[in-house]
């Protein structure tokens, strides 16, 4: 039997009752009533004796707490309050308010606006909801047309975890072992808690989110460029407040830095910086490449006018199109020829435009810094306009030495508008006046005879000039052979005198624009007319004349012109 310890020892040396129980060393008390003491000294024997009760409950091992039992019982526990309590209750019940005659009105069960949902099961929900969308993401990409789309292996490897962690947690796993499990499947190489809690914060995102943010790690820059240096910086940005913002270009920044710049700060001899590299340096420096703007776009794309054309135009190219020869290649050095029915011609687009080139136009898109503006000289200076015509079989894109440009004097009243002159003996509302008036043979608009169709279906020849025998006389005596505006409806049957606001009809209104069903004027009524509307230009007439087609581009449309191409290149090299 092995030797007791010192607890043990202290433990056997305690007093013990008859139960069995530890009690403290008997005390002896004086006898109060047989010792004859005053006040004071009474209060003193108590400390003495409490002093002397206190020393004998100690434990002769130092380490045991003093016990905060009192020396005698009172009857004041709690357990005693309790039982008390309830005996009284037997007895006397407490007198509550119902048993005065008073009811106390029960407070309404406010109804749960929100379902409290535990965690664990918010989680299961989501998971639920996101399982589809995983699925999609791990499914593999089968076409190799898509193989810009395919993930990393490591992004991928992080949507199969979230997939087998959701597929664990619906089988009624645990967080700690699903995600344990699928880190151990899918990441041996790791400490299985680790991955696990990452596997965990991975899946929550997932089901925040709708994806896994982007993997950045060993994204980070592994060489400075030269760029970098402030003393580079501040040399190069030095550099291009020196030149004008017409002549700021990549290729003679680059030119300044690899010269001049890099050798004279940093000593190194030879350097390549690719423009790639200056285009991003100079964004982050404040600069951008953009537009010199000074004036404000009116867009007419959605004009009712310009969508009805438009689409009568695209069907009249289609079917020109199968008409003409395709190219492929590389380069489009291949020709594929229509297949035509017997008889039939192949159509040959010929585009014409032209272009005016102004001494003092330059770039339009400068590196400038936040807030500066290249202010140019004022006006466009001296000017040249070329006209050209540009086909696939001939002209500059078929020989380079050849050329088809003709050059004008641009100027005012010098073939302006001129795709849309009309000819002398053209229907122009805009030539003629609201009332007759004296017109000689020798005038230069000579307005030709037309056929009108009127409401009743009757035709009507109807000339615009009084025959010498129909003359009429003004009240001044002269001798009126042009009719007006008002004659020519009169004849028509379709003089209404008023607009719709019951205005009297002047010969034009301030609009320029026609009103609506154009019955705003007595002119743009007369423009509205079918013979009008159907005059064509003399360009036009000139050409459908000479046996070909004819058609304009729609307006606010010139993409559709690849002649604009052509200008282009000539206008970037001639600034």
């Amino acid at each position: 039997m092995p030797r007791p310890n010192k607890n043990q020892k202290a433990i056997r040396n305690r007093l013990r009752r008859e139960d069995g129980c530890i009690q403290s060393a008997e005390v002896v008390l004086p006898d109060w009533e047989t010792v004859e003491l005053n006040h004071d000294q009474l209060v003193e024997q108590a400390d003495v004796v409490r002093a002397e009760a206190s020393c004998l409950d100690l434990i002769s091992d130092s380490n045991t707490e003093i016990s905060k039992r009192p020396l005698t019982y009172t009857g004041t526990s709690r357990t005693t309050k309790w039982r008390k309590n309830a005996e009284a209750a037997k007895v006397y019940p407490a007198q509550t308010l119902q048993r005065f005659g008073f009811t106390v009105a029960k407070s309404v069960e406010t109804q749960q606006l929100t379902k409290f949902i535990p965690h664990t099961e918010k989680e299961i929900k989501g998971i639920k909801n996101s399982m589809p969308a995983v699925k999609a993401l791990i499914a593999p990409v089968m076409s190799k047309k898509k193989d810009d789309n395919a993930r990393a292996s490591y992004n991928n490897a992080r949507y199969l975890s979230v997939y087998e962690y959701c597929l664990n947690r619906l089988g009624g796993k645990k967080k700690g072992l699903a995600s344990e499990e699928v880190a151990e499947k899918f990441w041996p190489q790791n400490s299985k808690e680790y991955r696990g809690m990452t596997i965990t914060k991975w899946t929550k995102e997932f089901i925040d989110e709708g994806k896994l943010s982007d993997h950045s790690q060993g994204a980070h820059v592994k060489r400075v460029s030269l760029l970098s240096d402030s003393d580079v910086k501040m040399a190069v940005l030095e550099e291009i407040r020196k030149m004008k913002p017409a002549l700021r270009s990549l290729i003679i920044i680059k030119k300044i830095i690899d010269e001049q710049i890099i050798p004279s700060v940093l000593g190194v001899a030879e350097s390549d910086l690719s423009m790639t590299t200056i285009a991003r340096y100079l964004y982050e420096w404040g600069y951008s490449y953009r537009k010199n703007k000074k004036t404000i776009f009116f867009d007419g794309h959605e004009r009712q006018d310009v969508i009805t054309y438009r689409n009568e135009w695209s069907k009249r190219m289609v079917e020109y199109m199968k008409r003409s020869e395709f190219y492929a290649g590389n380069n489009e050095e291949e020709v594929l020829e229509p297949i035509l029915d017997e008889g039939m011609k192949q159509i040959v687009f010929v585009t014409h435009d032209e272009s005016t080139f102004y001494a003092n136009d330059g770039k339009d898109d400068l590196w400038l810094l936040e807030g500066e503006n290249h202010i140019r000289k004022k006006g466009p200076g001296l000017s040249i306009m070329v006209s050209e015509f540009q086909c696939p079989c001939h002209g500059t894109m078929k020989s380079a030495g050849w050329t088809s440009r003709r050059f004008f004097k641009a100027g005012v009243g010098r073939q302006g508008s001129n795709h849309n002159v009309f000819g002398d003996d053209a229907l122009v509302a805009s030539r003629m006046t609201l009332n007759e008036k004296p017109y000689k043979d020798t005038e230069k608009f000579q307005f030709k005879d037309t056929t009108v169709v009127l409401t009743d279906g009757t035709r009507l020849e109807q000339s615009f000039f009084y025959t010498k025998t129909t003359s009429v006389t003004n009240r001044l005596g002269r001798q009126d052979t042009l009719k007006g505006i008002r004659k020519i409806l009169e004849e028509r049957g379709q003089w209404l005198g008023r607009d719709l606001e019951c205005k009297a009809w002047k010969m034009l209104c301030k609009s320029k624009e026609p009103g609506h069903r154009s019955m705003c004027c007595a002119r743009h009524f007369l423009e509205s007319r079918p013979d009008f509307v159907a005059q064509k230009s003399a360009l036009q007439q000139a050409v459908l004349d000479s046996g070909h087609s004819f058609e304009s581009y729609p307006k606010y449309h010139c993409e559709c012109n690849w002649i604009e191409m052509y200008w282009g290149s000539a206008k970037r090299e001639a600034r």
